[in-house]
């Protein structure tokens, strides 16, 4: 591909981008502010870990550094808003969308360029959540991973992958690592499927180098937050913040096999019902898989496939949750679904002029059809016409302003979005309710409220004067709220000094 062509592509992958994410992200400027309690605590992290914070130390929350690290980065462009976050979602879309494209262009010569406008719909599903998840921040490393991947399975005169191919995937396997841990069985599947093809081809000498590289870009990425943590003495924090906690609190007790069985095969039952902008080509596109002639798909490329989709869905439900933004992933494989309409395209309406210019107007309907249905069935849309002030955190932010010196914390939830509109970093390590089950966490919070250690408290409860009686209610109201809307209260310190 020329570099003027690349450039041409990246262009439309980041208009498509920018309009979907304009649209069906909440971290867009046509709404007021992102409400999602985990975007907001992602955003309040990475914000006091460029003011100095130490992740795991001083401010506790039980994800990954390198995702605080570009969350702290879109800190940067606004701590008050979340157009840092906005711009990070568009830049990760735009080379997911790229490399999901040059996947497709592998396998149809052409119509490849429909594959953008109909992979775009994937922000209106409701696994996209309100923007900003690490799921789909990490889409882009799973596009290059099984672009890299197929490209070289497609070119058999070569030993093995390119140095820099094996480098980056390491680095980018580093970066899901240090993000979210369970999403990393798309590169041990990945990596057993690369194995496997340098053994068939008779490669195997190569297998040594390529698991070095390949490591030697993990490690790469690894580096940085060994000294991070290191400089400020908290590898201990970091291991037992970032990995104990989880493998703790995300593993539910089952009474046996049978019954995880069960689980996971109603998760992966509710992503595919319940995202049908995607799922509907990941099903198609993975049966094509299955059952496609080996002439379009080698027996490698379907057993790549297969084992990074496989094993990226079962470590994802191993724990038994089924939280709904966990199935995002699960649309990189869509493109497989999107291509088998392209090559059926090429094949039976690509013979005269007539019937190209016919299937163009049905590849752009289709088009036009899934934006219909992302427009109605997506969860941010009815909020587009939400005003300013039915979010009542901008009205708790101008009481909380006439503090001099304002401290803060959420009560009883995730982040509910007031430290940064206020541009108040966390005095707590707890800043709010983390999804765990942490005796410590409990009683640290009660204790900074049962010794007024914050001047401010907002919650979702209207009894925390009669809990905590050195609180009084300032105010309250019915707002747009995390997902939805619900009645919010803030409470001040009765000892505090009177306000300006």
């Amino acid at each position: 591909m020329s570099h003027k062509r690349t450039w041409c592509i990246l262009a439309a992958c980041f208009l498509a981008s920018f309009l979907s994410l304009l649209f069906f992200s909440r971290s867009s400027f046509l709404y007021p502010i992102n409400t999602w309690v985990d975007s907001n605590a992602s955003l309040t992290v990475g914000s006091a870990m460029m003011r100095g914070q130490v992740l795991y130390v001083d401010i506790f929350d039980q994800r990954g550094p390198f995702l605080y690290f570009l969350y702290g980065l879109a800190s940067l462009v606004s701590s008050t808003t979340f157009t840092g976050v906005f711009l990070l979602e568009c830049l990760s879309f735009t080379v997911f969308l790229f490399y999901a494209y040059r996947v497709a262009t592998l396998y149809v010569t052409k119509n490849a360029l429909f594959v953008i406008p109909i992979l775009a719909i994937i922000p209106s599903s409701k696994a996209f959540g309100l923007g900003g998840s690490p799921e789909e921040l990490l889409l882009p490393v799973f596009a290059y991973g099984l672009y890299s991947l197929l490209a070289f399975l497609r070119t058999p005169d070569l030993e093995r992958p390119s140095t820099t191919s094996l480098l980056v995937n390491g680095f980018l396997c580093g970066a899901v690592l240090w993000t979210k841990y369970s999403l990393l069985g798309f590169y041990v599947g990945a990596v057993l499927a690369l194995t496997i093809a340098l053994i068939v081809r008779k490669h195997a000498k190569q297998i040594l180098p390529v698991y070095g590289l390949f490591l030697g870009g993990l490690v790469l990425a690894t580096i940085p937050w060994i000294l991070y943590f290191g400089l400020h003495h908290a590898i201990s924090d970091w291991l037992q913040g970032y990995f104990v906690t989880n493998l703790t609190n995300y593993m539910v007790n089952s009474e046996g096999i049978g019954e995880r069985v069960f689980s996971l095969i109603e998760s992966i039952r509710n992503t595919l019902a319940r995202n049908l902008q995607y799922t509907i080509f990941f099903i198609i596109g993975m049966i094509w898989v299955l059952f496609g002639k080996k002439q379009f798909l080698s027996a490698l490329e379907k057993i790549s496939i297969l084992l990074s989709a496989t094993l990226l869905t079962l470590v994802i439900y191993s724990g038994g949750k089924d939280y709904y933004y966990y199935g995002i992933p699960l649309s990189v494989f869509s493109v497989f679904g999107i291509i088998l309409v392209l090559r059926l395209v090429e094949l039976y309406l690509d013979r005269t002029a007539v019937l190209r210019t016919v299937s163009k107007i049905g590849l752009v309907a289709l088009s036009m059809l899934l934006l219909f249905f992302g427009l109605t069935t997506s969860r941010n849309t009815p909020f587009l016409s939400a005003k300013t002030d039915e979010y009542i955190l901008f009205r708790f932010r101008d009481t909380i302003k006439k503090s001099e010196s304002p401290t803060l914390m959420n009560f009883g939830s995730l982040d509910l979005g007031l430290f940064n509109v206020c541009d108040i970093a966390p005095s707590t390590k707890y800043f709010c309710k983390l999804n765990l089950r942490s005796d410590e966490m409990v009683q640290e919070i009660d204790g900074y409220l049962l010794s007024g250690s914050v001047e401010y408290v907002v919650s979702l409860y209207d009894d925390l004067a009669m809990r905590f009686e050195r609180y009084e209610l300032v105010d309250s109201g019915y707002s747009v709220i995390n997902e939805g809307r619900a009645d919010v209260f803030l409470y001040r310190l009765k000892s505090a000094a009177p306000l300006n």
